[in-house]
């Protein structure tokens, strides 16, 4: 449902037995945009530090007359300096929580070589929103509350996943599922653009990994049951988004839509021929 307070009561009012996932994307987003700005207020106080040492050491190797100067820039050195080390402990703050979300949101723990289970899960997710909420920064309190609101929503993926795979494990065994899991999440990470999870510790556990699961009599079965599995999982909210792109420019003008617009909105995407791609010619409907 994409966060939407509308679309959820949408959905309770058309659908009052179905249930209502928020999707992972948008908690990984938001969090990355915090990230993005408080790294960027981080290098912004290194680099007024810097500049100041720069004029300060200008200064004492300058002219003989400009003590006056050097000791004003000299009173501006201390809070600089400390205005510069709270920006960088509050990015590492973040840093750290954020990183702590992530994990709390894989059903894999790396770690412990388990598997979470959803209530483990949504306490990490609570947990590790709690540090984003102490700390002095607007935007990493919105997103602490963010995570902490959607923390039951967040991990209702992992019931149904969960109780696939223990499904799989009453068959094959509870070992080779989770050796199965713990190396898709793996070959995911070391397949990231990020060189951090491309770390030698990953490959090097993923190698480990697989050497047991080919040692297990139906480890490669298992695990393209448990890659399938996991293709099917929702964790975004994909089809929201397409309509969301579709109804937007109307609100931007109205603001509101009315049932008579939904209707004639319905009936529009329905009929509407395709331009292009396979279906081309055909609508919906037809």
């Amino acid at each position: 449902k994409d966060a939407a307070h509308g679309i959820a009561a949408g959905v309770t009012e058309v659908f009052p037995r179905a249930e209502q996932r928020d999707d992972c994307f948008h908690a990984h987003h938001a969090m990355s945009k915090a990230l993005r700005i408080l790294e960027s207020r981080a290098y912004g106080a290194i680099a007024a530090e810097a500049d100041l040492e720069r004029q300060i050491a200008r200064l004492a190797v300058g002219k003989k007359d400009a003590t006056n100067a050097l000791k004003s820039l000299r009173a501006r050195q201390r809070p600089v300096k400390q205005r510069c080390l709270e920006k960088i402990d509050l990015y590492d703050g973040f840093l750290v929580a954020t990183e702590r979300a992530r994990e709390a949101m894989e059903i894999a723990d790396l770690q412990t070589g388990t598997l979470r289970t959803p209530a483990q899960m949504q306490a990490q997710l609570l947990a590790a929103a709690a540090a984003m909420l102490d700390l002095d920064d607007r935007h990493a309190r919105k997103v602490g509350t963010y995570m902490t609101n959607r923390a039951p929503g967040l991990v209702t993926y992992a019931a149904d996943l969960r109780h696939e795979l223990d499904s799989l494990s009453a068959i094959e065994g509870a070992d080779v599922v989770v050796l199965a899991v713990t190396a898709l999440r793996l070959v995911s990470l070391l397949r990231s653009k990020s060189p951090r999870r491309r770390s030698p510790a990953n490959q090097q556990q993923l190698i480990a990994v697989w050497r047991l699961l080919q040692q297990q009599p139906r480890g490669n079965e298992v695990l393209a049951i448990v890659d399938d599995l996991n293709t099917r999982r929702h964790r975004a909210s994909s089809a929201i988004e397409g309509f969301n792109a579709a109804l937007r420019p109307h609100l931007y003008v109205h603001k509101s839509v009315t049932q008579g617009f939904l209707e004639l909105f319905r009936a529009h995407f329905n009929l509407r021929q395709r331009r292009w791609g396979r279906r081309k010619g055909t609508s919906d409907y037809a």
